[in-house]
Order: C-alpha cells, then structure tokens, then sequence
C-alpha cells in the first residue's frame, strides 16, 4: 500500500497520539442495552491521500487509534473496494474501541501483515476487552507467508467466537514474523460488527 517518505513525521504523530490516550480516564464500565444495530467498514467512502497519510478517526461508531486509511497499489487485494485500514507500526497501541456510552459485538474481519516480499508467516495476536472493564479474550491468528505461488495476494478472512461481545475495545497486541520483531504493518478491511447503547452502571451505596 501507501509508502511514507518521512517515517520520523509518522512516529511523533504516533507518539502524540500515545501521550493524549495516556491523559484519558478509563471510562466507567457499563451495561449494554438496547438493539444492536449492524454496521460492515469497508473504508471505502473515507478519502485517501499521499504522500501524507490520514488517520481514520471515529468511523462507522468505532473510534480508530493508529489506524489510517491506505488504498490497493496491487500488492495485496483488498476484500472489498480499493481501501483499507492500515497501520504502519506499533509505535503506540492500535487500538479500535467503542464511541462514548456504547459497545460493540466483533463478528469477523479480513486481515494481512505487511513487511515485504517475501514474507514468512505473520503471528497476529487480538485481545478484546469487555464494557464490564474485567472480562478480557485473546485470539491469536496466522496470516500465511507471501511467496511466488499466487500471482496476487490475498488478505486472510478472521471470525471471532460468539462470545466477542459487549466489547470497549479491541486491540491488535502483537503482529510478529519470527526473526524481525514486533514492527509490520497490519491491515483491516470489511470489519463487520455491531453496536449497542451503553448505559453507566449506577453503585448503590448502603445506609
């Protein structure tokens, strides 16, 4: 996809963007209420631009942190239209969490490292975390090597197990090819969920 010119620009965008995250009490847990309302981000209707990249923001009911908004230059195909959700390094967390007082349900995604070519097997580790603010779930995926076998690669379908719900936040923890680090690039497209109001849990004090 996209390709940087100034990676420096990138890392203090990205280090500013850690320092304001740090700054932001951890919302109170609450309770999912309400119907769920369905949503597919295909990326497709947010602008792309270069050499200057633009973060994708809240998008869709989900707010993304270290995310932005890359387009197919032939390498890998998207699952659909020419857009993707790109981020470039784990210089702070890449983050997608719920908009203020509400939750999200996680179905499925399509997903794919990008280093190079050729690239071995990428080990992708996600972790979600509840609106309760206790309850938290890990999946960990492998995106196959980028070899000369295909003529064109293709990014991997991920479902998420039906007890991926009521999420605050998910969390790409980790994109790891073995021998290189924790430092390639991971892409997201046609990520498919749902969202549901989420009302603050009242403590009741004893008298």
């Amino acid at each position: 996809m996209v390709h940087i010119p100034s990676l420096l620009s990138l890392l203090l965008t990205l280090s500013a963007s850690a320092s304001a995250s740090a700054s932001i009490s951890t919302p109170k847990p609450c309770r999912p209420v309400g119907k769920a309302t369905l949503h597919q981000a295909t990326y497709d209707d947010l602008i792309f631009t270069e050499p200057d990249t633009t973060p994708i923001g809240t998008y869709k009911g989900l707010i993304y942190s270290n995310f932005y908004v890359d387009q197919d230059d032939g390498f890998i195909r998207p699952t659909s239209g020419l857009n993707v959700a790109h981020s470039y390094s784990s210089a702070s967390p890449r983050l997608i969490t719920a908009s203020p007082n509400s939750s999200f349900n996680l179905r499925s995604l399509s997903l794919a490292c990008v280093q190079g070519y050729p690239q071995p097997d990428c080990t992708v580790v996600f972790r979600g975390l509840r609106v309760d603010g206790a309850t938290w779930m890990q999946l960990t995926v492998t995106f196959p090597a980028l070899d000369n076998t295909q003529p064109r690669f293709e990014m991997l379908g991920v479902s998420f197990p039906p007890q991926w719900t009521d999420l605050r936040s998910l969390e790409v923890v980790s994109a790891t090819i073995e021998g290189t680090g924790d430092y390639t690039g991971v892409e997201i497209d046609d990520l498919v969920y749902e969202t549901r109001r989420c009302r603050q849990m009242v403590a009741i004090r004893a008298f």
